[in-house]
């Protein structure tokens, strides 16, 4: 379960494709306009890197490297970071 603002979200109730990518488009219309426009410009310079013919890396490997520098909270101990890191490496 997440949380915006005053409205909890499951996740495990989402079972399709379509029902998780209506719940992300709804996230993304809570988002001040600031954030929505960063994570705009962001996700456009993403789908360029991913177009780029000389790049070797997909989608989904750039997200595993943009997303916890993206998502990090910002006051978060050494520990919990190399925690995170090596939990990352093993799953």
């Amino acid at each position: 379960m997440f949380t915006v603002g005053k409205m909890s979200f499951v996740t495990t109730e989402m079972q399709s494709d379509a029902k998780r990518l209506q719940a992300l488009q709804l996230l993304v219309l809570l988002l001040p306009v600031e954030h929505s426009m960063l994570l705009r410009r962001l996700l456009n310079l993403l789908q360029c890197v991913v177009d780029e013919p000389e790049n070797r890396m997909t989608a989904e490997n750039l997200a595993i490297l943009f997303v916890p520098h993206i998502i990090v909270p910002r006051k978060v101990c050494v520990f919990l970071l190399k925690f995170l890191t090596i939990l990352h490496v093993i799953i």
